[in-house]
């Protein structure tokens, strides 16, 4: 009677290993999506001021610098312009970046206008410097934008909850690794992309 062969358990558990790590790669990686870390930091920043006027200009920049960007990227991607919500190609990157950037600097200027707390104009004018140098370092690289974003939440985090924002700061090395692992970046994009959130956003709650 002829026996049935079988792979060497050994054999697979490398495999195992790398479809695990890679499942949780993509889920970090979409769990800590741009968008989500900027509504945390502007929730995070709302709770430090902690007025309902802070909250209702605070929903009225989320809905100005989140809301009408995926809009339009979501056009995009059904007429074919774009090929993915992600981005992931670069030079797809350039128009949808262009109508953020609108977005950001109106919503900066709808909270001075409005004359909103001050650590809420600092996370805007973060928000906006982060997408300018994203927007201009895109024209020739391609730099993580996740890493951007979870390094800037972890220096607000540090500056609004003290040592509790030291949590924040360990998930920086974790989306740099799963943007890595995913072949979304190279482990110099994804450090330039933590650098730049942190270096801007140290800037901005110094202004």
């Amino acid at each position: 009677m002829r026996t049935q062969a079988f792979p060497p358990v050994a054999g697979l558990q490398p495999a195992l290993r790398a479809v695990r790590l890679d499942r949780a790669a993509r889920l970090i990686s979409h769990l800590t999506h741009p968008p989500i870390i900027a509504v945390v930091s502007i929730v995070l920043a709302a709770s430090a001021a902690a007025t309902p006027r802070a909250w209702l200009l605070s929903a009225e920049y989320l809905a100005l610098t989140l809301v009408v960007p995926l809009a339009y990227v979501l056009w995009q991607v059904k007429c074919g312009a774009l090929t993915d919500v992600q981005l992931q190609r670069r030079e797809q990157r350039l128009k949808p970046y262009l109508v953020a950037l609108a977005c950001m600097a109106v919503g900066v200027c709808i909270f001075r206008a409005g004359s909103a707390p001050r650590v809420l104009q600092q996370v805007a004018i973060a928000g906006l410097g982060q997408m300018l140098v994203l927007f201009v370092v895109t024209l020739r690289w391609k730099i993580s934008a996740h890493a951007a974003s979870i390094a800037g939440l972890a220096v607000l985090a540090c500056r609004l909850l003290g040592p509790l924002g030291l949590l924040i700061c360990a998930a920086v090395p974790l989306v740099a690794w799963s943007r890595v692992r995913l072949g979304r970046h190279d482990a110099w994009q994804a450090a330039a992309g933590a650098c730049a959130g942190a270096t801007i956003a140290l800037a901005a709650l110094s202004v």
